[in-house]
């Protein structure tokens, strides 16, 4: 694997021999989530713009958009079909983390921090600092995720962080407040799962499960992050 850090470009999205290619850049990438929900009045506006970065000139290059579905909504009349109790966790967690009495949404993060009063108009920030590239070989049913830490980051134990997303999905929403309405999404979370990688030779590695789902969508990626296995904030992340 030290080998194929060596030798590759960057690559984002390669196919090669039924095996996928996806690595970063040294510099971080951001990990834009959104934390939405279909029961929520507020948040068609943040769902469209985040179809919007569909567009982005440094989509999954420097920018890795992801949207979490949370089901603390659900009780208000509308049931998400794309919420999980463990995306509404992770949110709670956020909060934790930072201070916050509550969750919220729509509820944007940006590399771990709180991003808010914006209006849904401006683009994520690309410049990050040099951490080291993250690079996954993704084949049919298993996925190898190596994480080579530049000297000057100090970290301990991580986790690979691995999601399926799906894009071009709509629904009728029948009940709650955004009822009549037809919502549409991309970016969505539908399968996600967390792994503990090994330190070897100055590199992290863990081969995962490639994540899957029955929803059917026009479209799929997998996007993929580093963490520290006690802080979930992003380290480094790739995407394709």
């Amino acid at each position: 694997m030290k080998n194929t850090l060596i030798l590759l470009p960057l690559i984002f999205g390669i196919v090669l021999h039924n095996e996928t290619i996806v690595q970063s850049d040294v510099t971080q990438t951001n990990l834009v989530e959104l934390y939405t929900s279909e029961g929520c009045s507020s948040c068609p506006p943040a769902d469209q713009w985040m179809s919007s970065l569909t567009e982005h000139p440094d989509l999954w290059q420097q920018v890795v958009p992801i949207s979490f579905h949370v089901d603390y909504w659900d009780y208000i009349g509308w049931k998400d079909r794309f919420a999980q109790p463990e995306f509404s966790d992770r949110q709670r967690q956020y909060a934790r983390d930072s201070g916050l009495s509550t969750v919220y949404t729509p509820g944007l993060m940006s590399n771990g921090e709180e991003w808010r009063n914006f209006g849904w108009t401006d683009q994520p920030d690309t410049a990050g600092r040099e951490v080291g590239p993250v690079i996954a070989i993704i084949g049919p049913d298993e996925m190898t995720i190596n994480f080579m830490p530049v000297p000057s980051l100090s970290v301990d134990e991580l986790v690979a962080n691995v999601a399926l997303l799906g894009f071009g999905l709509t629904s009728d929403v029948g009940a709650g407040e955004n009822r009549g309405r037809n919502l549409k999404h991309d970016f969505v979370v539908l399968d996600y799962a967390q792994t503990a990688m090994e330190f070897k030779d100055g590199s992290y590695e863990v081969t995962t499960q490639r994540p899957h789902s029955t929803v059917d969508a026009e479209r799929y990626a997998i996007a993929l992050w580093v963490s520290e296995q006690d802080n979930q904030t992003p380290l480094q992340a790739a995407g394709a």
